[in-house]
């Protein structure tokens, strides 16, 4: 519940015991999956001994999208590439699996853009995530998208546009798209005008969903911010600022990828 210094004892409290020793070790996470215990008490704890808390923001989370379509697409796992824009700048890019969700996004792919994102909302700076849904076609732009089309409705005669796509889109983003696009799926590729030809390929390679927000602390698998680094001895993990004070695991401010990291990081600084 507490711990002060005097002299070279620290004397730390905690159920209503009082114990003394030479040095002390925070471990005691994030804000991140609250009902494990995380409350971020560990960030107090640091800042009474004059510790800086970078902000504490979710990360490795989902995020909601603005738009009111997206219980269409719910369900839907694709391999895709993302490429995330803050304030219309390029800052990042994934690929890999992506979940469609009635209120946004979800998967790796977004876990490893969310604490970016949560800075960036954080900062009242405009996040949109720009989806690329055929990223294996290596198809480079719009156009090339479009004559590729044209070879494909030459190839398989006679068949409508949602037909067109069968086997290498799921069906329900295909009739999402037609949707948005306004498009009857019963009509066919070589009857669409130039406009709408190009509207409908920006769907399946530009596809942008402005971003409103991240799941909270209880969906969050780890937070980013936390004590700054500038303040610890990365060799031992020792403060800086008092002698005997040292941190391990995800009260500093380190937040990787999916994939072990930040499970890998807790045990490396604990052994350090």
């Amino acid at each position: 519940t507490s711990i002060k210094k005097v002299d070279d004892l620290f004397y730390v409290y905690a159920n209503n015991r009082e114990f003394i020793s030479d040095s002390v070790i925070l471990a005691a996470g994030s804000k991140a999956a609250p009902k494990t215990g995380s409350d971020g008490n560990g960030y107090q704890l640091a800042t009474k001994f004059n510790h800086t808390i970078i902000p504490v923001l979710p990360s490795l989370t989902q995020v909601y999208g603005s738009g009111n379509y997206y219980k269409n697409w719910n369900g839907i796992r694709v391999d895709a590439k993302l490429s995330l824009y803050e304030e219309d700048i390029l800052v990042d890019e994934e690929c890999g699996e992506l979940h469609l969700t009635d209120y946004g996004l979800s998967g790796i792919c977004i876990f490893n853009l969310s604490g970016k994102i949560s800075k960036g909302l954080a900062l009242k700076k405009y996040e949109v995530v720009s989806i690329n849904f055929i990223p294996d076609l290596e198809i480079k732009d719009c156009n090339t998208f479009i004559d590729w089309l044209d070879k494909r409705n030459q190839l398989l005669k006679n068949r409508t546009i949602d037909q067109l796509f069968d086997g290498f889109v799921n069906y329900k983003l295909v009739f999402l798209f037609l949707n948005l696009a306004h498009i009857d799926s019963h009509s066919y590729w070589n009857e669409l005008s130039a406009d709408k030809r190009l509207e409908f390929a920006k769907l399946f390679l530009e596809h942008k969903v402005v971003i409103t927000n991240t799941s909270a602390y209880d969906k969050a698998q780890v937070c980013s911010g936390g004590v700054s680094l500038e303040e610890i001895n990365v060799q031992t993990m020792e403060s800086n600022i008092v002698k005997g004070l040292y941190f391990a695991g995800e009260i500093l401010d380190v937040d990787g990828d999916c994939g072990g990291y930040n499970l890998g990081f807790a045990w490396i600084s604990g052994i350090l």
